[in-house]
């Protein structure tokens, strides 16, 4: 996962007002980076909720606590697999990951042996 620290900020949350956000984004060994996968609280959202600066290319899912899980984790990896084309064609994409456990599902795996993503 790679995060810009220079569009990172942090907000106060205060009231309990205000909303959980999980970003995924990702770069290439070459520096050629992924827009972000946002998973935004609720079950749906308004585009003007997004900030000015969002990714215009990103993708937006919606979780009831605004954290990932298994669906959510195949969602961005099909978010991925739009954007993160092998530098020639038939070629394998290595994709490093952590160790959430919505990434060591058989559909997670299946799905990337499937496009030849190795993890």
């Amino acid at each position: 996962m790679y995060v810009d620290a220079k569009r990172v900020r942090a907000n106060k949350l205060s009231g309990g007002k205000g909303m959980w956000v999980t970003l995924h984004e990702s770069i290439s060994g070459s520096g050629r980076r992924i827009p972000a996968y946002y998973i935004l609280t609720g079950k749906s959202i308004k585009i003007t909720s997004l900030p000015d600066d969002a990714d215009e290319d990103g993708s937006i899912a919606t979780a009831d606590k605004g954290y990932t899980n298994d669906q959510l984790c195949l969602g961005w990896l099909e978010h991925f697999q739009r954007f993160a084309k092998p530098s020639r064609p038939g070629r394998k994409r290595l994709l490093i990951l952590d160790d959430l456990g919505s990434y060591n599902t058989e559909e997670f795996h299946q799905y990337c042996r499937d496009r030849d993503i190795v993890i």
